[in-house]
């Protein structure tokens, strides 16, 4: 049963940058009602019992994050609609 809560799907789950490089990700809205979208870049760490972790008190030695750049970082999605994000590294 649709109990009117957003829900968004996120294509591909996963991409590869490279730097120069534009990667499109594609963001639907399958819930009933519009639901507005900020994007933000963070960073992630993977514990050595294999738990991500988003947004670590550190940053990881490794970080892209200040090498990335999305657009756009934020719009309405209406139900049913989809809307490309690029993600420029």
């Amino acid at each position: 049963a649709d109990d009117g809560s957003p829900v968004l799907s996120v294509s591909p789950p996963l991409v590869t940058l490279i730097p120069g490089s534009v990667q499109t990700i594609s963001v639907a809205n399958t819930g009933s009602r519009s639901v507005p979208v900020r994007v933000s870049l963070g960073d992630y760490a993977v514990r050595p019992d294999g738990q991500i972790v988003v947004d670590p008190p550190r940053t990881p030695p490794r970080s892209a994050r200040a090498f990335l750049r999305a657009s756009p970082v934020a719009f309405n999605l209406s139900p049913g609609a989809t809307q490309a994000l690029r993600i420029h590294a």
